[in-house]
């Protein structure tokens, strides 16, 4: 008993001291999780508890996760340093020609005027582009017309204008760089032709909103007192040229021609334009998708749209900007130009007095939902009136998105006729809508100031 206790007790011993000497640390450093504890040293630190508990899996995960970030973050900082060199080169990309390093001399000296934050719009940098919508202007232009330049930007259509045509140019530029340099270039040679102005021919709409909110502010006056009275209404002997990248402008352009006012008063005007392949859509009609028409559908009917050719999108900057969720196409690389003018014919079809019950017919039954249908639409504004449209051809389940221009004219015809049309709720919405978006009477000045007309823009587009 004696000789076992004693090597037991030696054992202990030798135990204690081994446990003991392991403490024997230059530093020691005591962390407690919860009721525990464990000795880490400056000189290497031990695992948590925390990490001791991962199991093998999860802290694979774990290490693709940091490598990842990691990853993102060289990406990032090799990005960062090449974003210069990929802005600038992005524009010339896909152009190989003589013109390639002329577009990129004149990117790399109006770079630090294109702002950042100016996302909405496009400027033409390329010559070939310039000489080709002016091929297509000089086909139809006259001797007393008058030619509107919208965002000009460094000049080069402006130039192109100056010298084969002769007629009055007007420019548009609001950027001040831009306008400061279009009056130090150009207007001394031709301050007799040439008129440059600080609006934004493209916000025609927002100016006439607004001026009714505020009547010594009137932009849109200022800017209208620039162009010459067109008695002939739909023969205008304005010309409008430019670059335009913004939807709205062509929501503007159909409420104009709604209402009668801005450019549908006493101008009329034709124009040529330059427009992403996106736009082209809406306008156009050409993918199909339902989506487009509530700008689609009115243009339609309000204008005739003559496509004239397509030019690589290389000649313009910045490059038209595409959401993420969408797929680049082919088409994405090209701009469209395109011949706009007032539809003539319109009026044989729908009175002038009824232009506007027409417009918002159309603006709602092109806002349809995808369980609702064309009857079901009607029925909210005049209940019960279905079995007159079945009557007439209709089935009960056709969406709006089924019929074609004619059906829907057909469609407005049945609904304007109907016995209970002239006092049914359909006109208290249209009413309520006319005041929104600018009626010319004097319930409009409840309406606001331009960043709500913008809001109210973006909602029917966003809708």
């Amino acid at each position: 008993m004696y000789g076992l206790s004693r090597t037991r007790t030696i054992q202990r011993c030798w135990a204690n001291h081994t446990f003991l000497s392991s403490f024997l640390v230059s530093k020691e450093t005591l962390v407690t999780y919860g009721s525990r504890s464990s000795l880490t040293t400056d000189d290497k630190e031990e695992p948590t508890l925390a990490e001791e508990s991962l199991t093998f899996t999860k802290r694979r995960q774990m290490k693709k996760k940091v490598q990842g970030v990691n990853k993102t973050q060289t990406v990032s900082i090799s990005l960062n340093s090449d974003s210069e060199k990929v802005k600038k080169n992005h524009s010339i990309k896909l152009m190989k020609g003589k013109n390639t390093e002329e577009v990129e001399l004149l990117v790399k000296a109006y770079d630090k005027w294109l702002k950042k934050d100016n996302k909405k719009q496009m400027y033409l940098l390329d010559q070939k582009s310039a000489d080709r919508l002016v091929h297509h202007l000089l086909k139809d232009i006259k001797s007393d017309d008058v030619i509107a330049e919208s965002h000009p930007g460094p000049g080069i259509l402006t130039r192109t204008l100056l010298k084969e045509t002769a007629n009055d140019i007007i420019t548009f530029e609001p950027q001040p760089t831009f306008a400061s340099h279009l009056k130090e270039s150009l207007l001394p040679q031709h301050s007799s032709r040439l008129t440059i102005s600080h609006l934004d021919l493209q916000k025609f709409y927002t100016y006439y909103v607004h001026g009714k909110k505020v009547p010594e502010k009137d932009r849109l006056h200022e800017l209208l007192k620039l162009f010459p009275t067109n008695t002939k209404k739909f023969n205008s002997n304005v010309k409008m040229v430019g670059v335009v990248c913004d939807p709205k402008f062509f929501f503007r352009l159909t409420l104009s021609f709604a209402f009668q006012c801005c450019f549908f008063e006493n101008i009329f005007p034709t124009l040529y334009l330059y427009i992403p392949f996106r736009l082209y859509s809406r306008i156009s009609l050409s993918l199909g998708h339902f989506a487009y028409s509530k700008v689609g559908v009115p243009f339609q009917f309000y204008f005739n749209l003559d496509h004239l050719e397509s030019v690589p999108q290389t000649g313009f900057y910045p490059p038209y900007p595409l959401a993420a969720s969408r797929k680049r196409l082919p088409e994405d690389d090209f701009l469209h130009l395109v011949k706009i003018s007032a539809n003539e014919e319109f009026f044989n079809k729908v009175p002038r007095e009824e232009l506007e019950s027409f417009h918002y017919f159309l603006n709602r039954i092109c806002l349809t939902k995808r369980k609702d249908t064309l009857i079901t639409q009607l029925e909210k504004w005049i209940p019960a009136c279905g079995p007159e449209f079945i009557k007439n051809g209709f089935r009960v389940f056709t969406h709006p998105r089924e019929l074609t221009q004619d059906q829907l004219l057909q469609a407005y015809y049945i609904f304007s006729k109907l016995p209970a049309y002239e006092g049914s709720m359909f006109h208290h919405y249209r009413r309520h809508w006319a005041i929104q978006f600018g009626e010319r009477d004097e319930e409009v000045v409840r309406l606001k100031s331009d960043d709500e007309v913008v809001e109210l823009e973006d909602q029917v587009l966003e809708n």
